[in-house]
């Protein structure tokens, strides 16, 4: 839970993500801002990945800090993706792979205080 920050490579646009204690996200990219549901289980798995698991409820339909369009899912199929994190030992920072695995993630998103 908690807020969490990252600032795209070579871009000053940043992707805010917002995991609320209810199982609701909040998160924001550029001019993109999405809500939804998580889960996420208490403890890794055997290779140190959380499998966090997010539904994708409204979104406002303009682009991402990568120029991406994510049409809102209102009146079709909800949008679900399952990503893999794992947290630096401060858990202070984390990265999201797509797989449980080293070989193709982002990050790392930073925890923001307050």
């Amino acid at each position: 839970m908690g807020t969490w920050t990252w600032t795209l490579p070579g871009k000053s646009c940043s992707e805010t993500w917002q995991y609320r204690a209810n199982g609701t996200r909040l998160s924001t990219s550029g001019d993109e801002v999405v809500q939804g549901n998580y889960e996420i289980p208490r403890a890794p798995g055997p290779l140190g990945f959380y499998r966090l698991a997010e539904t994708v409820t409204t979104s406002n339909g303009k682009r991402d800090c990568s120029g991406d369009l994510h049409e809102s899912p209102e009146g079709s199929v909800t949008q679900s993706v399952t990503r893999f994190i794992q947290f630096n030992p401060q858990r202070d920072q984390f990265i999201v792979c797509k797989a449980e695995s080293l070989q193709a993630c982002f990050g790392p998103l930073k925890r923001v205080s307050g």
